[in-house]
């Protein structure tokens, strides 16, 4: 495996393909190759979404039997801990290789590893089913056939998902690209109907959250959801998305590092909450918007 990443990260992206051969009487470890056409997908303001979601997918059906730490906010970076992602990249595509590296989960072959992910998709009642296509040294998954949301549960989903935004978020992602300058992409707020004070107090900041990510020209983010504390209701959660990964702990950027701005409406103060897991958040550094 060194021998790869060392190969790996010494070749153009362009030319960087990686083989790996599997035998049917052979253990295995889990792996999937997941490719975004950036070509094609011109308005997703973040392209590391779908590669997330498949990685957390995945990490999610191989450790079936322990739920629990999935209520963290950091399921992102113990599915990191497990698996070892390799980036590729062209003008056309991103692709990644997503490898299982845990000792512990080791399959027979590869036939013993599609039952085992078929079997425990199996069990989450609303994730789309996925099918198999196996040859004789790889297998992929393919598109499914069936929708997830069917006549008879589409309703019940859709309803679940509204009261859970109403109820966490004050706004969504209802972003519109309106102009690109130095790199720098701004956007818009497509405001909702509610007219709350949470809603109101959340407005009157949006600018002086913006003001912080353009206060870079290498900062291409932009506010992804405002959430209001759940036990602190002066608390406002700016969570961005995009490019922004600035950890002003360290002064520098983390490769993948979500960002959180907290700001206190009540004392008018704010801190920028570095989400890597390399990172003790702990302790704060609240700074006054004054």
């Amino acid at each position: 495996m060194k021998e790869l990443i060392i190969l790996y990260k010494n070749t153009t992206g362009i030319d960087r393909n990686l083989y790996e051969i599997i035998i049917a009487t052979n253990p295995v470890k889990a792996y999937i190759d997941f490719e975004y056409y950036v070509d094609n997908n011109l308005e997703m303001q973040n392209h590391y979404i779908g590669s997330n979601c498949c990685l957390k997918i995945f990490h999610y059906l191989l450790n079936f039997t322990h739920h629990t730490h999935y209520q963290s906010e950091n399921h992102i970076d113990l599915a990191l801990e497990e698996f070892l992602v390799l980036e590729a990249y062209n003008t056309q595509k991103i692709s990644y290789h997503f490898i299982h590296a845990n000792p512990n989960i080791l399959f027979e072959n590869n036939i013993t590893l599609e039952k085992s992910l078929i079997s425990n998709i199996k069990t989450i009642p609303h994730l789309q089913s996925l099918s198999f296509n196996t040859k004789q040294d790889e297998f992929s998954f393919m598109q499914s056939r069936t929708s997830a949301l069917t006549t008879e549960n589409k309703n019940e989903v859709l309803n679940s998902i509204n009261d859970h935004l109403k109820h966490h978020c004050i706004f969504q992602n209802k972003l519109t690209p309106i102009n690109k300058s130095n790199s720098l992409t701004t956007i818009s707020i497509s405001k909702n109907n509610h007219n709350n004070f949470q809603h109101e107090t959340a407005a009157k900041f949006i600018p002086f959250i913006e003001n912080i990510i353009k206060s870079d020209e290498n900062h291409q983010g932009y506010i992804y959801t405002c959430i209001p504390g759940k036990y602190n209701k002066n608390l406002l959660f700016f969570n961005l998305g995009g490019n922004y990964r600035y950890c002003p702990k360290n002064g520098s950027h983390h490769r993948n590092n979500p960002i959180a701005i907290l700001l206190d409406t009540k004392k008018l103060i704010y801190t920028i909450r570095c989400k890597d897991s390399e990172c003790n958040n702990n302790v704060l550094n609240w700074i006054s918007i004054q």
